[in-house]
């Protein structure tokens, strides 16, 4: 069960770039991180929609597989990859990744015009504007950190949207804005994902101000758009489909993909790596049934699992 899933414990302090792995082991794991990733966020945002509809239960096990996407599955696939650096690395980094959304989120914003599609016009651009400014925040905190001197410090901690969650409503329907708002979920999901574990890494070097900054961007990162995006994209529905869609894709990645990944890994020597996806395909599974539990006490019969 979810409730005897162990949290890695494993310090994201030591971790290094790994380049004796081989390169489809190492795709493997990236895209392995990034569906880690996007699962701790859309588990959280199913659990938003559990608590509005007064189901603490299956709330209880929504949060409990996010946190095992974030602190155990992606933790343990960002070390393996060597995805998180020292604070400078991390900031150089994180600059770097955010300039690939600017650029992305103004053509987000323009396809959407010309499908028609107001309400991700509004998002996309808001996104846009909220990545620019997240570019100043971190080259502030890069040259605090590399640079120090009288009047550089770090930037404080960015507000943080409360969390919420809206089914229904007028979700996109054009084919290109519906493929963009997955493309920027991914992305958001990810840098949520990897903003907590700077924010951890911050904090093992003993400075609180920066590991605040990165916990508040990973938090504006998932609450800001990422809940309207996913409405907006058709993938928030009632608590009764979410978690049969939460069931379905973890028997999947439990039953196929990442057992696939295991044996590939241990097909090119790859020992390590192939446990990993091993233990994580059993928690996927262990997730599942859980869910699959708490659905059947709502009177609820997922058709993914027979």
């Amino acid at each position: 069960m979810l409730s005897t899933v162990p949290v890695s414990t494993a310090s994201v302090a030591d971790v290094r770039t790994r380049n004796d792995v081989h390169p489809q082991t190492r795709a493997n794991l990236e895209e392995s991180a990034r569906s880690a990733a996007f699962a701790h966020a859309m588990y959280r945002v199913c659990a938003a929609q559990a608590v509005q509809e007064g189901l603490p239960q299956v709330r209880d096990l929504l949060n409990q597989a996010a946190r095992t996407e974030l602190h155990e599955h992606f933790t343990g696939q960002a070390k393996l990859i060597g995805l998180v650096g020292d604070n400078a690395a991390n900031l150089r980094d994180a600059i770097t990744r955010n300039s690939y959304p600017a650029s992305l989120y103004r053509r987000f914003a323009a396809e959407a015009e010309h499908d028609g599609e107001t309400n991700a016009v509004r998002v996309f651009t808001d996104q846009g504007r909220n990545v620019a400014a997240r570019h100043d925040t971190l080259t502030q905190a890069l040259k605090a950190i590399v640079h120090p001197a009288p009047g550089t410090e770090i930037p404080a901690a960015v507000p943080v949207p409360r969390e919420r969650t809206r089914t229904g409503g007028p979700a996109a329907s054009a084919a290109r804005t519906l493929g963009n708002l997955v493309t920027a979920l991914m992305q958001e999901a990810f840098a949520d994902a990897k903003y907590t574990l700077d924010a951890q890494r911050v904090l093992q070097t003993g400075k609180p101000r920066p590991a605040m900054l990165f916990g508040s961007m990973a938090g504006a990162q998932r609450t800001g758009h990422f809940a309207e995006e996913t409405r907006l994209a058709g993938l928030v529905h009632d608590t009764r489909a979410n978690a049969c869609e939460a069931t379905g894709g973890g028997i999947y990645s439990g039953r196929q993909m990442y057992p696939g990944y295991a044996r590939q890994g241990a097909r090119v020597g790859d020992h390590t790596v192939a446990g990993l996806f091993t233990s994580t395909a059993r928690d996927e599974v262990e997730q599942a049934q859980a869910l699959t539990h708490a659905v059947s006490r709502l009177r609820t019969r997922c058709p993914a699992l027979g």
